[in-house]
């Protein structure tokens, strides 16, 4: 085993080993060696160190220099260690880069700073509950992902948006509300949902909801059929109902052409047809008109509430007729 202790110079065998021996006799006791390794203020140096270093009273300084000696240091190897006198840290070089050593300071702030109890951070939170437990706002300029739950409890907590440092969106809890969207001076903003590539749901910033419309124009802009098992009511009409329950075109002699499909007819007598459905009822309205001239028809309520009996006349000579004709009929 071959020890340096001082920079190398030329010398010859015996001399180099008097330096050696002299440099053991100033240590003294301090300097142990072993066999593979070398312990110093200790006897039995660990058998993973190639250097044990023991003391309770000094410790172990790097080389001190400032940031431009460090940066100025010549293909430094992975774990070369020194301290910076300028930025008064520690600093690692690895993976071609100096990295400086964080101090355990950053987690002992005050109240309104920096915990670790536990194992448990908080930041601004001197009691912490959660791995990271945040009291104030977050800013992220990356992504956030996370594998469990993350939880807001505040009854006006606030996601905001940004695009360029300009507030642009939102999601918010309003005591027991969600609210979602863009914020006041983002007037050309909309509020969409996306559902397999394709925007299903938009909602412009003047009110305007389009259902697979990505501009609507009306209040409900709606691109394809709509299904209604209710009633559709207009404000300045009451509680009428604007949808029709039953529609049909009818032939002379009772059948069905076409229509909605929940009704049957049944002619009673020459231009006297019955229409029966589960959806009329006592207050059932309907408006039938025929499909030639000098015809006209009437209509009663049936013997049962869900029927309407139709009464279709020849104008001409004030008789009943059998004729073609169409009905609606809307149920308040």
């Amino acid at each position: 085993m071959k020890l340096s202790l001082l920079p190398p110079l030329t010398l010859s065998k015996k001399y180099e080993m008097k330096i050696i021996y002299l440099v053991v006799f100033l240590w003294g006791s301090h300097l142990y060696l072993s066999a593979q390794n070398i312990g110093i203020g200790t006897t039995s140096p660990h058998s993973s160190a190639e250097l044990h270093i023991a003391s309770t009273s000094r410790g172990f300084l790097p080389p001190r220099m400032t940031s431009a000696q460090r940066n100025a240091i010549i293909l430094p190897l992975n774990g070369l260690t020194v301290y910076d006198t300028d930025t008064e840290r520690i600093y690692v070089y690895m993976d071609g880069i100096w990295r400086y050593i964080l101090s355990n300071d950053v987690w002992a702030y005050n109240s309104t700073d920096v915990y670790n109890t536990t194992k448990l951070i908080g930041i601004g939170n001197a009691n912490p509950q959660e791995k990271l437990h945040v009291t104030g706002n977050i800013r992220l300029s990356g992504d956030l992902q996370s594998s469990g739950e993350i939880i807001m409890n505040n009854p006006a907590g606030l996601f905001s948006f940004q695009n360029a440092a300009v507030d642009k969106a939102f999601l918010q809890l309003s005591g027991d509300n969600l609210r979602i969207g863009t914020f006041s001076g983002n007037t050309l903003g909309k509020f969409i949902v996306r559902l397999g590539g394709s925007d299903r749901l938009t909602v412009e910033s003047g009110g305007f909801v389009g259902i697979n419309v990505s501009d609507p124009v009306a209040r409900l802009d709606v691109g394809g059929n709509i299904n209604l098992s209710g009633k559709m009511f207009r404000t300045n009409n009451g509680a009428a109902n604007m949808l029709p329950v039953a529609y049909g075109l009818i032939r002379a002699n009772a059948t069905i052409v076409s229509g909605s499909g929940n009704f049957s007819v049944s002619k009673l007598g020459t231009g006297i047809f019955r229409i029966t459905s589960n959806d009329f009822n006592t207050t059932t309205v309907v408006i039938a008109t025929p499909t030639a001239t000098n015809i006209s028809i009437g209509a009663s309520q049936g013997s049962l509430s869900n029927q309407l009996e139709l009464y279709v006349k020849n104008t001409t000579t004030g008789d009943l007729a059998d004729a073609f004709f169409n009905f609606v009929a809307f149920t308040n």
